[in-house]
């Protein structure tokens, strides 16, 4: 997959980051080196690098993590919105690794694009 020194510089939010796929992409990204930023309302033991407890709802709470991450980090390279998703037939570090995929430079021609990672769901 994607080498590490390919993220070591990136700065990525990750929402919904206490349990299932935003826990595991949390671990995943770590693994590649990347600085995370995990965001939940519920207590993370994921091992982010910064941890902020917060409602994703709350536009206030947003403002105030993205004014924290740019001030200490001075940039964001992408968010994994992973709150509020349902449980899924998918292993989380499935949907993991697409993320994974798009954080990297090996998806550096892509943009604007939806990446559907859902083992075939919406094509039934």
């Amino acid at each position: 997959m994607t080498a590490k020194s390919d993220l070591a510089d990136r700065v990525v939010i990750v929402t919904g980051a206490a349990s299932g796929i935003g826990a595991a992409m949390v671990a995943t990204l770590r693994e590649t080196g990347v600085t995370v930023i995990a965001i939940d309302r519920e207590p993370v033991s994921a091992p982010a690098t910064h941890l902020i407890r917060m409602n994703v709802t709350d536009e206030a709470a947003w403002i105030a993590a993205v004014s924290l991450t740019v001030e200490r980090f001075q940039r964001i390279d992408g968010l994994v919105n992973c709150a509020g998703i349902m449980r899924r037939i998918a292993d989380p570090a499935e949907i993991a690794n697409a993320a994974l995929f798009l954080a990297s430079t090996e998806s550096s021609f892509m943009t604007g694009s939806e990446l559907t990672v859902d083992g075939g769901w919406t094509a039934r």
